[in-house]
């Protein structure tokens, strides 16, 4: 507050798929995306496209020890510049477990009673050094980004068990549908279809 006094905070207790928490997204310079799950992630992603919103994508994860892979832990940062480049182009979605993501807590009962889960529900410890290594990553590029003291990464990538962190140069797909016909879209963009109240409805 001492270096922008009038700056404000505005915490909004509420689910990211209400009117109140995209009205107040539609309005930021920039948006850092902190989720656990691939549906709000496909929100936030559409979003930041529709308003040109550049949008830092933070995740982290431990890998427990499995027969074909070694235990490890980590996580990555991806700068998404609206119609250049997002997450899909970083192939950090999944759309069939985002599709799963934002379907009503009945229809999730449902298709899990069907055998139809995606199997994402294995608890996942957090671990406050690793998120504060993988934030700190994040927070890096958004000075970056706000000072234009170097160009910005795409995707960090930090491998714990390794200790290092590696860079990706990737551009855009060429035909990423969220970069070439979202971006700039603003509210021709149906974002209304993830509101809960709604996802409710079409699902009566």
């Amino acid at each position: 507050m001492k270096i922008l006094p009038e700056a404000s905070v505005v915490p909004l207790a509420i689910n990211l798929r209400t009117n109140a928490a995209l009205d107040l997204l539609k309005k930021c310079s920039v948006v850092f995306g902190c989720v656990d799950h691939d549906g709000p992630r496909l929100v936030l992603t559409e979003l930041s496209a529709a308003y040109r919103i550049p949008l830092i994508d933070v995740a982290s994860e431990i890998f427990p020890e499995k027969p074909d892979r070694p235990f490890d832990f980590g996580g990555r940062v991806v700068i998404a510049m609206p119609g250049e480049y997002c997450l899909f182009c970083a192939n950090q979605i999944d759309r069939e477990q985002a599709k799963a993501d934002l379907e009503s807590p009945e229809i999730r009962q449902l298709r899990r009673k069907h055998g139809y889960g995606l199997g994402g529900d294995t608890p996942a410890p957090s671990v406050c050094a690793l998120n504060g290594i993988v934030a700190n990553l994040a927070v890096m590029e958004f000075l970056a980004m706000v000072t234009k003291i170097r160009p910005l990464a795409r995707c960090l990538t930090y491998r714990g068990m390794r200790s290092i962190v590696t860079t990706s140069t990737d551009l855009g797909a060429a035909d990423c549908y969220t970069c070439k016909c979202l971006c700039g879209q603003g509210d021709k963009v149906n974002l209304s279809q993830y509101l809960l109240s709604n996802v409710a409805k079409n699902e009566e």
